[in-house]
């Protein structure tokens, strides 16, 4: 891999980090918000370190040859160490719990990134290697060691990750958290993968053979993805709350996009349905978007038939459709019915006789955004009357 190979995830996750930095800093008190901000900073830094071009300059710097080696190793078990104390405090449990483990994970990486500095100052390793030091020094006393030490921080970590969110995602229920952990479960699986390449190339030296392609070519692509992964996958938890009312509010503001213009043609005479700007809050949009629709079935109000909603409930109840799809089926081909009378210069009923809204719409009044979807796909004509007309709506509903 070039250097390009590994300050584009560098990048990316340096992105992620600028994005949530602003958040994370304000909660830095936090014991999970801090594995965040740690995680989040040593990701990058882990990828830029690594590159190639990095560890020159870094041996350059000290004029020690390979002196990039220890800190980069290092740089991953802190990195490690974090995804495993976040994985702890997001899982939650009783506090003191949760301080136990957290000390007893803390001690354990930060005596394994002691041994590493410790390693590299006893061993010698007087050729410099950009990208395959690893095989290179895999029979080199202390520096083997050294090598095997950091490779067993990554296996760890990502071997009690893996299982921790493999039986977590099967017990929760919010689909934004059971998302998460299996994204995360995706991407420490490729962790796990980078692991056993180095290892399997690792143990071919040991043995006398040559897969040092595993280690330089194979393994560097799945540790640049499976952090990325990984890393999305910590962060789906900090952005869902936030994002999912928007992406409800997106979503239903063009589902009632049908019927919105439908109503805004017939009782406006415009094809647009008044929005606020596009730069307006979605949210807004999508409540006020919803306020002009009952608007306009509060006028349409008096062509409402509730015995024609009544038929093409109990139509749709045959064909097997449970109760609230009926009733928004039935919702639907009334309120077409209703434009078609009032286009048709039909007489409205008499103010006494007509239905309040929650009247005539029943249970679909509050599932509009259904409702405008449902009618949209209506096709046929509409019946104004059905109530002297059979009307089995056998197109719709099929």
């Amino acid at each position: 891999m070039t250097g390009t190979d590994y300050y584009i995830p560098s990048l990316v996750l340096g992105v992620a980090l600028l994005v949530k930095l602003p958040t994370l800093w304000r909660g830095r008190r936090d014991p999970m918000l801090r594995s965040v901000l740690v995680l989040l900073c040593m990701a990058p830094t882990s990828f830029a370190l690594a590159a190639p071009p990095s560890i020159q300059a870094i041996n350059r710097t000290t004029g020690v040859p390979n002196a990039a080696a220890p800190l980069v190793y290092s740089t991953l078990c802190a990195l490690s160490c974090a995804s495993l104390i976040l994985i702890l405090h997001w899982r939650g449990g009783p506090p003191e719990k949760l301080r136990r483990q957290t000390r007893r994970w803390l001690f354990f990486y930060v005596c394994l990134t002691v041994s590493i500095f410790v390693l590299f100052a006893l061993g010698n390793a007087p050729v410099e290697r950009l990208q395959d030091l690893d095989t290179y020094y895999a029979n080199t006393p202390f520096i083997r060691e050294m090598i095997v030490a950091y490779l067993i921080g990554l296996t760890t970590a990502s071997a009690a990750i893996t299982v921790t969110c493999w039986i977590w995602a099967r017990e929760v229920t919010l689909p934004w958290l059971r998302r998460a952990l299996r994204t995360l479960v995706v991407g420490v699986v490729l962790s796990l993968g980078f692991c056993a390449a180095k290892l399997l190339a690792i143990s071919a030296r040991w043995a006398g053979g040559d897969l040092d392609f595993l280690s330089t070519s194979i393994a560097p692509p799945l540790a640049s993805v499976g952090a990325v992964v990984t890393t999305a996958g910590f962060l789906i938890p900090l952005l869902a709350p936030r994002l999912a009312p928007r992406w409800t509010a997106h979503r239903a503001f063009h589902r009632l996009g049908p019927l919105a213009k439908a109503l805004s043609e017939t009782l406006t005479g415009s094809s647009v349905p008044m929005t606020p700007p596009r730069w307006r809050d979605i949210e807004l949009r999508a409540t006020l978007r919803e306020s002009q629709i009952t608007d306009h079935l509060l006028q349409l109000a008096p062509y409402f038939d509730i015995a024609q909603r009544q038929a093409v409930y109990e139509d749709a109840r045959s064909h097997g459709h449970i109760d609230d799809d009926a009733a928004v089926i039935a919702a639907a081909e009334m309120v077409r019915s209703a434009i078609v009378a009032h286009a048709a210069g039909h007489t409205p009923a008499d103010p006494a006789d007509t239905p309040t809204l929650p009247m005539a719409l029943g249970s679909a009044a509050q599932r509009l955004a259904d409702v405008s979807r449902h009618f949209a796909s209506l096709r046929g004509p509409a019946v104004p009357h059905p109530a002297a007309t059979a009307h089995p709506l056998e197109s719709t509903l099929r």
